[in-house]
């Protein structure tokens, strides 16, 4: 359920060729880094393009975010709380919550977005579209590394500088297509709201992992 995370990991890679789709890049890496906090409904749908008369599977929730690696992961089934040092990975209909050590080297983290991949996409600028009655700016990114399950990440980002939508192609034939809904910003999230509190819950089963 950490597939919401990745709306955000291929913003960073650095542009090449293409000063266009390089500034647009840069300048939502700038408007991502002065955020304290994010709030947007999203969904994720699979299909496979390889495959006739398959319907997608598609997932929806929430996902809410603030600096300090702090974010937390809604949908009608699961709910994951990091407060930047505990993740909480809550299964509703099991009862059942796994507790785990933040780990920044794995886990989401905005700070390490910013290093990872900085040169591994070519990437191309594809002009704009509107989707939804929304204008946004759209890019195409190829990886270098001929080795990664995707070879190619589509990304819709709006004049406000945030990725609205993303499609990543895999090289399996799967197709992932993520978008943000109704994205607030600085809304004041508070600290203890990413903080997951097994007490609330009596008949829980806690895995305490750490």
């Amino acid at each position: 359920m950490r597939y919401i995370v990745f709306i955000f990991f291929f913003v960073f890679s650095l542009a090449q060729k293409d000063p266009r789709a390089d500034k647009i890049i840069a300048e939502t890496k700038k408007k991502l880094e002065r955020l304290n906090d994010l709030t947007a409904q999203f969904s994720w749908t699979l299909r496979n393009r390889g495959v006739k008369n398959q319907r997608p599977i598609t997932k929806r929730g929430t996902f809410y975010y603030k600096k300090g690696n702090r974010y937390r992961i809604e949908t009608a089934t699961q709910a994951i709380y990091c407060d930047g040092k505990t993740i909480w990975n809550y299964l509703k209909d099991d009862e059942e919550v796994t507790i785990t050590d933040y780990d920044p080297e794995e886990d989401f983290s905005f700070a390490r977005l910013f290093t990872l991949y900085s040169e591994g996409m070519k990437v191309r600028y594809d002009g704009s579209e509107t989707i939804k009655g929304v204008p946004l700016e759209k890019i195409t990114m190829f990886p270098k590394n001929r080795n990664t399950d995707y070879f190619k990440v589509v990304m819709w980002i709006g004049k406000d500088r945030i990725p609205k939508r993303m499609e990543v192609w895999g090289r399996n034939g799967a197709v992932i297509t993520y978008e943000l809904l109704n994205i607030k910003t600085n809304q004041g999230l508070q600290d203890a709201f990413f903080v997951f509190d097994p007490q609330k819950y009596p008949d829980i089963e806690v895995n305490d992992l750490r």
